[in-house]
């Protein structure tokens, strides 16, 4: 069986949520013509530092939504350091929240439902096909159709194959889930680190340590970003230099788990859309200076 809508959003993370909130606000009576398509089902994984600045908070707030309703905690100075020195940032008594995407990617789903928005979980895309009025979705659970399509399925995702496919700078990221460290190089439970001194070694970008909670626990969210924007060559491997961080913090990467994967950064040459196809969020790529994904790809759907 073949369902029909006017806007399909592959995706249900933060592009693909405010892009159908957004839609709902500009045309109510649009609402029941759109859909979203998950792969998998909500709450789930994500990798992600989880850093919610203030761009996000007003987007947020211009669709009503109160983003306090999310588990999270406020990062009340951010500092960026090379070799431990450097400046202390704020705006109004805050640097940022951090908040689990497992959460946060849940709850703005729950807004989506909230408009009468259909969204279908448990749902593969397996092959996108252009019309001549618009596009036709095969998935694990049927064809779909639709005018429009917003993908929004992430860097790897099969809509970013399709417009863009690999095209583009790729940044690379670790992270590790750790309790937060103590002794004297430990930073403040409500301050987030940037830290840039191994630039000079070929790391295009910095260790970051976040504070956050896992149920309730207090917890720091540890990584590393490189955004590989230049062609240059690497001193070693980029686990090594986090490896390196966390010993700073006195800890070791063999008690860690630790997560990685490639991101596509935005690039103005990169080719985001094509007839009735319209890139989002990761899909359509990250800012490439700090790597950050969530306000932007809120903004995608504004």
């Amino acid at each position: 069986m073949t369902q029909d809508y006017d806007v399909l959003i592959v995706g249900s993370g933060p592009a693909g949520c405010s892009t159908a909130l957004h839609l709902a606000r500009l045309a109510p009576g649009l609402t029941h013509r759109i859909a979203v398509l998950e792969r998998g089902s909500h709450p789930r994984h994500k990798l992600c530092g989880g850093g919610l600045v203030t761009d996000a908070d007003t987007i947020l707030r211009d669709l009503g939504l109160d983003v306090s309703e999310v588990p999270q905690v406020d990062a009340r100075w951010a500092n960026l350091l090379w070799q431990g020195r450097g400046l202390r940032m704020q705006l109004d008594g805050l640097a940022f929240h951090v908040v689990r995407r497992r959460e946060f990617d849940h709850w703005l789903v729950d807004r989506v439902r909230d408009q009468g928005i259909a969204v279908h979980e448990n749902t593969e895309v397996l092959a996108v096909r252009r019309r001549p009025d618009g596009v036709e979705v095969t998935t694990s659970r049927g064809v779909f159709r639709a005018r429009a399509l917003v993908g929004a399925d992430g860097s790897k995702g099969r809509c970013r194959r399709l417009i863009a496919g690999d095209e583009g700078p790729v940044a690379r990221l670790l992270e590790v889930m750790i309790p937060p460290p103590h002794g004297p190089s430990a930073p403040p439970d409500d301050e987030a680190i940037f830290e840039f001194r191994h630039v000079p070694a070929g790391v295009q970008g910095y260790f970051w340590s976040f504070p956050m909670k896992i149920d309730g626990r207090p917890m720091r969210n540890l990584g590393i970003f490189d955004s590989r924007v230049r062609d240059a060559p690497l001193a070693g491997s980029l686990k090594r230099y986090l490896e390196l961080e966390l010993e700073a913090h006195g800890v070791h990467l063999a008690d860690c788990k630790i997560e990685g994967h490639p991101i596509h950064l935005y690039s103005p040459r990169s080719i985001l859309s094509a007839p009735h196809i319209l890139l989002a969020g990761d899909a359509a790529g990250v800012d490439p200076l700090l790597g950050e994904g969530i306000s932007p790809a809120l903004g995608y759907g504004n």
